[in-house]
């Protein structure tokens, strides 16, 4: 079994007013801000993050989209978990993880986004699709 893991450190909320029960209601764009200085390879470069899953930025940073977290009406069937290819890259190398859940698992989510130390994960087993949002490891401290 094989797993995909994309690291993200900052995040965008968009919540529709869609009455569609097939289409989602919370929809989270997860990103990856790094140095350009550290990697070699060339990006197209956009104005605005929603236009593409890179950003490239004048202090020498970029945006990456690592993927998304969508979440559904609870009373529709929440759509299988996916990935697709980030087409705004030349070297078009960058997959992004699509991961679903219904709007009642929402709190827990942005619980996990707002308070747990970044960077954080997608992952998504290759196999069935099952994925999900990890934290890094902690260490866990005894107070006297």
């Amino acid at each position: 079994m094989d797993f995909l893991t994309k690291k993200f450190n900052r995040y965008s909320l968009y919540y529709s007013s869609s009455l569609n029960p097939s289409e989602w209601i919370i929809k989270i764009y997860c990103d990856y801000e790094h140095s350009l200085k550290e990697e070699g390879l060339t990006y197209k470069v956009y104005k605005h993050a929603s236009d593409a899953k890179e950003l490239r930025r004048e202090n020498g940073t970029a945006i990456t989209r690592a993927g998304m977290i969508k979440f559904f009406k609870d009373d529709s069937k929440t759509p299988k978990n996916s990935t697709n290819i980030d087409i705004s890259r030349e070297d078009k190398t960058n997959v992004l993880l699509n991961i679903n859940y219904s709007l009642s698992q929402f709190n827990d989510i942005i619980s996990i986004l707002r308070y747990e130390k970044k960077p954080l994960y997608l992952f998504l087993e290759t196999d069935g699709f099952k994925g999900g949002v990890a934290t890094t490891e902690e260490p866990i401290e005894e107070k006297e």
